[in-house]
């Protein structure tokens, strides 16, 4: 029993048989040395194995992140790209717009510097012209205050006549046609005045202050021509009511003697011949929006009278007629 005992004690735990080449290792255990060597060289081939496959695992779980980064990146590019064309866009778009709204502007403060210095320069002539005016009355009244004759002052005090040759230089707000233009507007109210005209070939009529100085086109007046006068012009055999180029031809009038009914309440200019008998010529109607200045043409060696002040009454014949044209 003794010697089963110690045979089992020289016995290698690997190969089962009697110790060849015996070693003992550090843990105290004894194998022979070819067993414990080749035991030792699966070992590390196993373990070089089983390191090979996680490394491989390894290797592939890193490849499908790194497809999948690659993918992500390809998405956030395109993302990116897709977003920055919409943002382009849209910055572009709004560019566009502010630059449209600039130049609105802009072009918006040009018309109305354009206008308001046309409204200056207008108002400024308007003033020079009746500045003129108040000079010339003033010297008129000065050489009519010198006439001993009464019936010659009160008839020269509201006489126009157009003369071969002028009677003095002309001013800023002078008429380069044949024309003259009252000092006095008329703003609200109604307002009645009579004309007499030495002979045919003369207009009156009403306009606003920027009615032009200068000759516009073949015609030798301006009264009628545009939406700022209104006028009758009294022809030879014929009369004509002229308003914003457009006229409306009338019979002729027999008589020099006319009147003219401005009533800017119910917006109506009426034109009257009074010779032989009282009738009326024609009637404007429009909303004045601004005052109106009675404004004459006549042709040369023709004289106009103004034969009541403008702050004269319709007749009381007219009354009644004017009111059913109202």
């Amino acid at each position: 029993m003794a010697s089963r005992s110690m045979e089992d004690c020289l016995t290698c735990a690997i190969c089962l048989e009697l110790y060849q080449d015996p070693v003992t290792l550090l843990c105290g255990h004894n194998f022979c040395w070819t067993c414990i060597r080749d035991c030792w060289g699966r070992w590390e081939k196993a373990q070089l194995r089983a390191t090979l496959e996680v490394a491989q695992q390894q290797a592939t779980q890193a490849e499908s992140q790194l497809q999948e980064l690659q993918q992500r990146s390809s998405q956030i590019q395109s993302s990116a790209c897709t977003l920055t064309s919409v943002i382009s866009g849209k910055f572009s778009r709004l560019l566009q717009a502010l630059e449209m709204q600039r130049d609105l502007a802009l072009r918006d403060i040009e018309v109305a510097k354009t206008q308001a210095l046309e409204q200056a320069r207008d108002e400024k002539q308007r003033l020079q012209g009746h500045l003129e005016a108040l000079s010339c009355c003033d010297h008129r009244i000065r050489n009519l205050l010198e006439q001993l004759d009464d019936r010659t002052f009160l008839q020269q005090d509201r006489r126009v006549k157009h003369c071969r040759k002028p009677q003095g230089p002309d001013g800023p707000g002078s008429f380069e046609l044949w024309q003259v233009q009252c000092a006095q507007s008329f703003q609200a109210g109604r307002h009645y005045w009579e004309v007499r005209a030495s002979s045919h070939s003369v207009t009156l009529g009403v306009a606003y202050s920027e009615l032009t100085r200068r000759k516009l086109g073949p015609h030798t007046d301006n009264i009628g021509r545009g939406p700022s006068s209104w006028g009758l012009c009294i022809q030879e055999d014929s009369a004509q009511a002229w308003h914003n180029g457009e006229a409306q031809r009338l019979p002729g009038v027999s008589g020099r003697l006319l009147g003219v009914d401005l009533d800017l309440t119910s917006g109506c200019l009426t034109f009257y011949s009074l010779e032989p008998e009282t009738q009326s010529l024609y009637t404007f109607h429009a909303i004045f929006a601004r005052p109106l200045y009675p404004v004459f043409w006549l042709l040369e060696g023709r004289t106009l009278t103004l034969c009541h002040r403008p702050e004269a009454k319709l007749p009381p014949a007219l009354q009644e007629e004017a009111s059913g044209l109202s």
